[in-house]
């Protein structure tokens, strides 16, 4: 059997110029061969080493990737790997695929049908495009370097171009979005474990009782420094996720069971019927949007762990789980808003009766999994506030322990006591989403990439008329010019959207402590 090697860029070349690229043929051997690993390699069968390949045409940084021919069974049926096409795709799905899905269903009550997809449209084709702008902003940064793929992380990469002053930006927001996450978990696990005690006729738990409970048992694998073997709990967490969301459009399609949820007279605001485009609530709504395709922070060490790490293979992993994720949050969002209309909650399985039996399996299951994942979020937290008060580390060896000790207790404390100031997790993931999101998913990667998208400005060749190239080097620069003005001007509307969004927030917040307070 014949094969052929293409040779292409590892990366796109910024000044729009031709791309060569040159066909090698090679030997193969018969049987499966594919994407899935080293072993299947049409590089090795050839024998040779993709880590020992060092290419350079015309200062352009190349790599050899096979060319494959490989049957569809074989792409659908076989082993999902870390490092294939398809295992790149879930990881970075399950890193966004969170507990926010919980809070679509609301979107789609404030905005209506039309105008929550419509939102949800634009939020994937905002995150698909600073995602890759993220993406080719960690390549252009390494230009002239190693050719065996992107190794920095996000801070690192915003330290490396910008500067220290907006990694430590950078640095808070991560913690920030860290803890504000954990808080909306513990009003989800508190919420979820009393509706399963009164479905189960036990006695109902206090309000913290189940948040202290999750501290207790989370707060020993949170003491761990290296968290990677608690990799298993991330899969758990997306197969819950998943097991909720195929639930709750399966109530959607089936008759409901028990008496069915009862919407509003059609004389109330709102109505009993469905609504299609409301203004009323966007600002908050794109605030909900923005948390849900929130997955930049993991973008490079997947795209580092991707096997023949090159731009395009990755543009396909952004772009296919983009799409998985709006698929799956208009799917959820329509949903649970055609259920309960106008009484969809900010946590849409506060809505489902305790008798619902399957709706009960379902808030069990977040309830472990989202206990499972706060030493993910803790970890991350600590290590940012380590960075930001680096004493913290030049502690005696003799008190290093103490010190961790002490500091993981403070966070879990802290967490466990934002949970019980804040009433409604819609209320923290909207807030997460018009500040740390908006700084992390869109303001970083539009200045990152903006900030080296600054090629030179061709010179004039003693008076004479400029050559060809020059032209076309000039009308480059143009178009990068007019680029760069874009991308300012669409990140003065994301921050403005933002801004608008925490200001919604914070008046639906007034009004839930309003109308909480005991009347007099």
């Amino acid at each position: 059997m014949i094969g052929f090697v293409t040779v292409l860029p590892s990366s796109p070349d910024i000044m729009g110029e031709e791309v060569k690229t040159t066909s090698l043929e090679v030997p193969m051997s018969g049987g499966k061969y594919g994407s899935f690993g080293e072993e299947a390699s049409t590089l090795k069968e050839a024998g040779i080493r993709a880590s020992e390949l060092k290419i350079s045409i015309e200062s352009s940084d190349l790599a050899l990737r096979p060319v494959l021919y490989t049957p569809i069974s074989t792409r659908v049926f076989s082993s999902v790997t870390a490092g294939s096409l398809r295992g790149s795709i879930l990881t970075l799905t399950s890193s966004a695929l969170g507990a926010g899905v919980l809070s679509l269903p609301l979107v789609m009550m404030k905005t209506g049908i039309v105008l929550g997809g419509i939102l949800c449209l634009i939020g994937g084709a905002l995150a698909l495009g600073s995602l890759n702008m993220l993406m080719d902003a960690a390549e252009m940064s390494r230009k002239g370097e190693s050719t065996e793929g992107p190794k920095c992380t996000y801070a690192g990469l915003v330290r490396k171009v910008l500067g220290p002053t907006p990694s430590l930006i950078l640095k808070i927001t991560l913690f920030t979005y860290a803890i504000g996450t954990m808080v909306g978990y513990f009003l989800i696990i508190s919420k979820s474990v009393v509706d399963v005690s009164i479905a189960l006729s036990l006695p109902t738990p206090p309000p913290m009782a189940a948040p202290l409970v999750a501290a207790g048992v989370s707060i020993f694998p949170s003491l761990m420094k290296d968290i990677s073997s608690l990799h298993i709990t991330s899969g758990l967490s997306v197969a819950s996720t998943l097991f909720v969301c195929l639930s709750i459009i399966f109530r959607a399609l089936t008759p409901f069971p028990g008496p069915p949820p009862s919407p509003l007279p059609p004389t109330q605001e709102g109505g009993g019927g469905l609504a299609w485009v409301k203004w009323g609530d966007t600002w908050r709504s794109a605030g909900l949007i923005f948390f849900a395709y929130s997955c930049h922070v993991n973008l490079l060490s997947i795209y580092s762990s991707l096997y023949y790490p090159l731009a395009t293979r990755m543009k396909k992993v952004t772009f296919r789980s983009v799409v998985l994720l709006g698929c799956i949050y208009a799917s959820v969002g329509t949903s649970g808003y055609t259920l309960f209309r106008q009484e969809t909650a900010g946590n849409i399985l506060e809505n489902f009766p305790p008798s619902d039996k399957l709706m009960t399996i379902c808030k069990t299951c977040i309830a472990i999994s989202l206990t499972a994942n706060l030493p993910l979020y803790l970890h991350p937290a600590r290590e940012s506030l380590y960075a930001l008060f680096p004493w913290l580390t030049r502690v005696p060896s003799s008190l290093e322990l103490l010190t961790h000790i002490v500091v993981t207790c403070c966070l879990m404390t802290l967490v466990l006591w934002l949970a019980v100031s804040i009433p409604e997790v819609s209320v923290v993931f909207s807030f997460l989403g018009a500040t740390c999101c908006v700084i992390m998913s869109y303001v970083f990667p539009i200045a990152l990439y903006v900030h080296l998208l600054s090629p030179s400005v061709p010179s004039q060749q003693d008076g004479e008329n400029k050559t060809t190239g020059d032209k076309l080097k000039m009308s480059t620069l143009t178009r990068i010019k007019a680029t760069k003005a874009a991308l300012i001007l669409l990140l003065c509307l994301v921050i403005g959207v933002g801004v608008m969004s925490v200001v919604g927030t914070a008046e639906t917040l007034m009004k839930i402590k309003k109308a909480s307070r005991p009347r007099v």
